[in-house]
């Protein structure tokens, strides 16, 4: 019961399945999420008492893709996500010729494997409640460029560490044991 708890109120584990984090998180990474690294979320206006934060650029984040109402025709309705945020509540978000842009400057994509189609949106100033999400391989990666922005209310919470990681080479798992700890 308390291990239900501390899962459904402080952390809660995630298994990476896609490439779209790589090189910082791998097929077969388990990572840590906290939960409360942003606060209780209440929407804005319900309770003037709490204090609210949200994530930070460069955080790699936790969310509910299914939350979002443009992501939904993507995604089943649970699925959980894991991606890099780059813009922030205010930000001006652009995408041009598959680049992305934020307040006008480029955003240094990691990992750059042209698999996915190019893809382009007009600027557009998130709101107060949103964040715009890239994989850290962002050329096999569904992201907020094809979905757009993700509300505050999807976000889970902040991906802290890899706490098991294992490799499937032949059908047989192999443990890596040089990830286990990692923060990010």
């Amino acid at each position: 019961v308390l291990s239900w708890m501390v899962q459904c109120s402080v952390f809660q584990a995630f298994n990476v399945p896609t490439r779209s984090m790589e090189p910082n998180l791998l097929v077969g990474d388990s990572v840590i999420v906290n939960k409360l690294a942003y606060g209780f979320y209440f929407p804005e206006g319900v309770s003037p008492f709490i204090v609210r934060s949200g994530p930070k650029r460069g955080e790699v984040v936790a969310f509910i893709a299914g939350k979002e109402t443009k992501i939904r025709r993507t995604f089943s309705f649970e699925e959980y996500l894991i991606k890099r945020v780059v813009a922030i509540p205010g930000d001006v978000v652009e995408v041009r010729n598959g680049v992305t842009y934020v307040n006008g400057s480029a955003v240094i994509e990691r990992n750059r494997q042209r698999q996915l189609p190019v893809v382009n949106r007009e600027p557009e100033r998130l709101d107060t409640e949103q964040y715009f999400m890239l994989g850290d391989n962002s050329e096999l990666s569904e992201d907020s460029r094809f979905f757009g922005a993700v509300s505050r209310a999807a976000i889970i919470g902040k991906v802290l560490m890899v706490y098991w990681s294992r490799e499937n080479v032949e059908a047989k798992y192999k443990l890596r044991l040089n990830r286990i700890g990692k923060m990010l």
